[in-house]
């Protein structure tokens, strides 16, 4: 029940992408059986279009999936990684972007609107951060079991969430900052 219960928090912040169950019960294996001293191991990460890359603080386990909307079906990629049993998630999602004739700064903030709305939770900070030359927005939120950090990217096509996830209270602000600006586009 824990994991659904995780599960819908993420899906919920999760708006215009996803990832299987299937990804969030193997990272949370993964985690629990890491020896303790695998802490400050950091794993690359490269999609396999080459279009993106992180560097996570846990090895990601990675997902396809296909989104059924109303504008239509939408491809998604995930990287999740658990920090450890309940302590944290670190997850990049890679989907198309369902108006792509839409302006980026539009996009973001249509966006960051929904995630807020349907988070129900509060919004505790906003800025606009970059990517590259890429320009994006970073969002916090305080749910009621859950903080989240989440950044958006709209480029050629495709919406890029990178966001990191803690029970309850915010956690190393350090390690949420390597992840996050570890966050890299590449030219296609």
């Amino acid at each position: 029940m824990k994991r659904l219960a995780i599960v819908a928090a993420l899906v919920l912040l999760s708006i215009v992408g996803t990832f299987g169950v299937y990804a969030v019960r193997h990272a949370r294996q993964r985690a629990s059986e890491r020896s303790e001293t695998s802490g400050s191991a950091e794993y690359p990460f490269t999609s396999a279009t080459g279009d993106f890359s992180a560097t996570f603080p846990e090895r990601p386990t990675e997902s396809d999936e296909t989104l059924s909307t109303p504008a239509g079906p939408r491809k998604a990629h995930a990287a999740i990684a658990a920090a450890g049993p309940d302590e944290g998630y670190s997850i990049l999602v890679a989907d198309d972007l369902p108006h792509a004739d839409e302006l980026p700064a539009a996009r973001l903030e249509r966006l960051f609107a929904d995630v807020v709305r349907q988070s129900q939770g509060t919004e505790l900070a906003r800025s606009n951060v970059r990517a590259g030359s890429t320009e994006g927005r970073e969002l916090r939120v305080q749910q009621p079991a859950r903080y989240v950090r989440l950044r958006l990217f709209v480029a050629e096509g495709h919406v890029y969430q990178v966001l990191v996830t803690h029970r309850v209270a915010p956690g190393d602000d350090a390690a949420d900052d390597r992840f996050l600006q570890s966050f890299a586009l590449r030219a296609r």
